[in-house]
């Protein structure tokens, strides 16, 4: 289950995204997406196909976040309303 950590107060907050090990995702890319912000991340899967901790990113809570998983021969994505902690079916964008 992917999850963002919100961090900062009044303004000023920064998320991270991770994801546990998912053999599915092994060689991936990530690139998370901030559509208020315009702001996001990339970056490699590790071995097991799971996304350690990323660089932070502005970003705030209610923002609609964009998670796409690059696999060369096909994409996934999947569209967040930003909360702190694990996501679920129930934060999916509208």
């Amino acid at each position: 289950m992917m999850t963002f950590t919100v961090t900062g107060g009044s303004g000023a907050t920064e998320a991270t995204f991770s994801y546990p090990a998912d053999s599915n995702y092994v060689g991936g890319v990530v690139y998370v997406f901030d559509e208020n912000g315009g702001d996001g991340v990339i970056e490699n899967a590790n071995a097991d196909g799971s996304f350690s901790q990323t660089e932070a990113f502005p970003a705030k809570l209610g923002d609609q976040v964009i998670v796409t998983v690059d696999l060369k021969n096909q994409s996934e994505a999947t569209c967040v309303v930003l909360q702190n902690g694990a996501q679920s079916a129930v934060d999916e964008c509208q």
